[in-house]
């Protein structure tokens, strides 16, 4: 476990973005994907509806959580299961703020899912002071895991720790 810590963590710190548009995705091998603005306009898109933190209801469309998932490598659906409902999805922005998900959580198939990585809020761009991706939880009491600028996304496998 510790070696696979240790694996995670090199990942983390070696996989700089190239552009300040660019996402990095850390699969469960600890393997870095780079994707650029283009690739992630080319991944299934997804809209929510929710209430910014001045009560405003905004829509908000961008990537499908789903289809970053997928990229990990992280199960879903039926496979979603045991020792992998302990996963954890680290969402880091470029000012340092994390936000950590439970696998499960992100799962329409369990009842999660209203989740996006925006890129527009409104149908307009997210400008340079909270994008350009910003991660979107809906249904959330107040938008504390609403991360701007989001920069990497990890997923982690816990579901062996003791």
């Amino acid at each position: 476990m510790i070696r696979a810590l240790a694996g995670l963590a090199a990942s983390l710190l070696s996989a700089g973005p190239a552009t300040a548009r660019d996402l990095i995705i850390i699969d469960l091998a600890h393997q870095a994907h780079h994707l650029t603005q283009v690739e992630l306009a080319a991944l299934p898109q997804e809209s929510l509806s929710a209430k910014t933190r001045d009560g405003q209801p905004h829509v908000f469309r961008g990537p499908s959580f789903s289809a970053i998932l997928k990229i990990a490598n992280a199960p879903s659906g039926a496979e979603l299961r045991g020792p992998d409902l302990a996963d954890v999805v680290l969402v880091s922005a470029r000012d340092g703020y994390r936000v950590a998900l439970s696998l499960a959580e992100t799962d329409p198939s369990l009842g999660g899912g209203n989740i996006v990585l925006a890129d527009q809020v409104d149908g307009k761009a997210i400008g340079s002071g909270d994008g350009p991706l910003r991660l979107i939880v809906a249904g959330d009491a107040r938008p504390a895991r609403w991360a701007r600028k989001v920069c990497r996304i990890a997923v982690i496998r816990l579901g062996e720790a003791p």
